[in-house]
């Protein structure tokens, strides 16, 4: 059972690598009475507080939450809203990220070798 899920994932993972251009979906668990982030309207994170669980969770600005505790959300208030409505804790947050441009490096002439 272990093996297939661990090649299930190894092959869930170079799928991702793959496809560039679609955006990333994630899940965080979030243990804490509140978030540590600041959101626009849309419900893209805008903010995080400093040395909160968010930012210890790597979540970053321009991320998206999709979902909180399996219920769907498109804005800030269904955001908050719904984080408040479940006071067990873990609640799973579904970020979606977009995917980051490549930033081409610069090589010598041996491109096995990096300056």
């Amino acid at each position: 059972y272990g093996d297939h899920r661990d090649l299930h994932l190894s092959l869930r993972r170079q799928r991702q690598m793959c496809i560039r251009d679609r955006p990333t979906t994630i899940d965080v668990y979030f243990d804490g009475p509140s978030l540590g982030l600041a959101f626009n309207a849309d419900g893209t994170v805008k903010g995080l507080q400093p040395g909160g669980e968010a930012e210890q969770k790597c979540m970053q600005v321009g991320d998206r939450v999709v979902a909180v505790g399996g219920t769907a959300v498109d804005s800030d208030a269904a955001i908050k809203a719904a984080y408040g409505a479940r006071p067990d804790r873990p609640v799973v947050l579904k970020i979606e990220r977009k995917p980051q441009k490549a930033t081409p490096v610069p090589m010598g002439d041996d491109p096995h070798e990096l300056d």
